[in-house]
């Protein structure tokens, strides 16, 4: 199994004597969650079926019609690959490793870039595309422009992984599905601070959607994750609230940051600041974070003398984080 942030249980086991409760910052998911009211018991007690008012609710929320709803992008990721004949892809170094996973277990062939530029000079070499955007861990995030080039130069698919795009001012590539060779992967786990629902959707060319589709799990997607996705995605009060808080609490991290930090370089995403530096000094803070009751991830160096990253999810208060970061003995 490949390593990912929210192992809080491994957390509590190496350092059973750290301050408690446990705040974990590890994955990026917005710790201010969508309010879910009282689920109706028919949500229980009957086999779950996508209705009209679902539907609805997503073509409004993402502007378009079509997705597919997922048991998690989680469930799209491991699909997708199977989809397509094997060929060769292009996907970034850092980025939720699941995508590579998926891909060479389908037999495809991974080639990895790190920039635009080098992604560029790899477009004649690979079938397929893949992007996070914005990137998870780096927090980069390319234009749609810059994507669309992306699209209109290579020769299959350009699959691009939105999940932590809710809180951006940058537009979606969905706007852009009508073009064809695109396809677009969304998450409520991230800006709805609904992980626990595992929901997700895909957008997919019609040449694709029926052969996926016919690969979903029967009842994957459960009646009370459908009843609490079309709430949220129509609370349009709680969104723009959601929008603003987690904006100013990035702004208030990358202060604290930026002071007790000093030397390493910051990279911000929308809901998470990941920083950069030797290894030695990101696995240090790491380690007396957790002393203090703070789980955060780590990312080893792309080269051997290279600069890891050690990301910091958005907290819902930054009290025991600048508590932390004052005793940090580096």
């Amino acid at each position: 199994m490949l390593e990912h942030g929210g192992n809080l249980l491994l957390a509590q086991q190496q350092y059973p004597e750290a301050q408690q409760p446990w705040i974990d910052l590890s994955t990026g998911i917005s710790p201010w969650s969508w309010p879910v009211p009282t689920i109706p018991e028919t949500c229980w007690q009957r086999l779950p079926e996508i209705s009209e008012s679902f539907n609805i609710a997503v073509a409004d929320y993402y502007g378009v019609q079509g997705l597919v709803p997922v048991a998690g992008s989680q469930q799209a990721i491991e699909l997708l690959p199977q989809l397509l004949p094997a060929a060769r892809v292009a996907m970034p170094i850092w980025g939720y490793s699941e995508h590579s996973q998926a891909w060479q277990k389908a037999g495809h062939q991974v080639l990895s870039y790190n920039s635009y530029q080098q992604l560029q000079n790899l477009l004649e070499q690979v079938e397929h595309v893949l992007v996070i955007n914005p990137n998870n861990p780096t927090g980069e995030l390319w234009s749609c422009e810059a994507l669309q080039k992306i699209q209109q130069q290579v020769s299959g698919y350009l699959v691009v992984d939105e999940a932590f795009i809710d809180s951006c001012p940058q537009p979606s590539m969905l706007q852009h599905v009508s073009k064809g060779s695109l396809i677009v992967l969304r998450s409520m786990g991230k800006f709805f601070g609904l992980a626990g629902i595992r929901l997700g959707f895909i957008y997919l060319p019609h040449e694709l959607k029926t052969n996926f589709e016919q690969r979903l799990l029967l009842w994957g997607v459960t009646a009370p994750s459908l009843y609490i996705a079309e709430l949220a995605l129509s609370d349009k009060t709680w969104q723009q609230q959601q929008r603003e808080r987690i904006k100013q609490m990035q702004q208030s991290m990358l202060v604290l940051l930026a002071t007790y930090l000093p030397g390493l370089q910051l990279k911000p995403g929308p809901l998470f600041i990941s920083v950069s530096g030797p290894h030695e000094i990101l696995a240090a803070i790491k380690q007396q974070f957790a002393q203090q009751g703070i789980w955060l991830r780590i990312f080893s160096p792309i080269e051997p003398q290279g600069e890891g990253l050690l990301r910091f999810g958005i907290p819902a208060d930054t009290e025991r984080c600048l508590q932390a970061l004052k005793s940090i003995n580096l």
